[in-house]
C-alpha cells in the first residue's frame, strides 16, 4: 500500500467517524460542551479528507 493509498484511507475513515457522531448525537453534545476546539477539529478532518481525495484521484492523470 503506498503513501497517497494510506491517506486516503485515513481521510475516509475521519469523515466515517464525523459521520457516525452526527447521527449518534455524539457531535452535537460535543459542539455544546465545548464548540470552539469540536469546530476545529471537525473543520480539521474535512480539509484533510478533501485534500486527500483530491489528490488521489489526480495521482493518475
Amino acid at each position: 500500500m503506498n503513501r497517497t493509498s494510506f491517506r486516503l484511507i485515513l481521510a475516509l475513515a475521519g469523515l466515517a467517524v464525523l459521520i457516525y457522531g452526527f447521527f449518534s448525537g455524539r457531535l452535537q453534545a460535543s459542539f455544546q460542551q465545548t464548540p470552539y476546539s469540536t469546530g476545529f477539529i471537525v473543520v480539521v478532518l474535512i480539509i484533510y479528507a478533501a485534500f486527500n481525495v483530491v489528490k488521489f484521484f489526480r495521482r493518475g492523470k
